[in-house]
């Protein structure tokens, strides 16, 4: 299900708008980059790239706090969603 990658996107542009941190925010707005290209392809993504983004979400997550935060979790839990639904690992 491509969707939860767009709904993770969607949070971590949230996140980066809540964010006061300059360099979080640029962080964030990459891996919202990533996340939109992953929504927008026929074939997803696989669970190594997934995990590399959620561990630089998990990264970021340490360094932001209140409404950012929330908003990381939110792309996290909805990675979690969508690699529910890859085969493999």
């Amino acid at each position: 299900m491509i969707e939860e990658l767009s709904e993770a996107a969607a949070a971590v542009a949230a996140a980066s708008e809540a964010c006061g941190d300059e360099d979080a925010r640029e962080r964030l707005d990459g891996l919202e980059s990533q996340l939109s290209r992953l929504a927008e392809s026929e074939q997803g993504a696989d669970h190594g790239r997934l995990a590399r983004i959620q561990r630089a979400l998990d990264e970021v997550g340490a360094a932001v706090e209140s409404e950012a935060l929330a908003a990381v979790r939110d792309a996290d839990g909805r990675i979690d969603d969508y690699r529910e639904t890859v085969e493999g690992v």
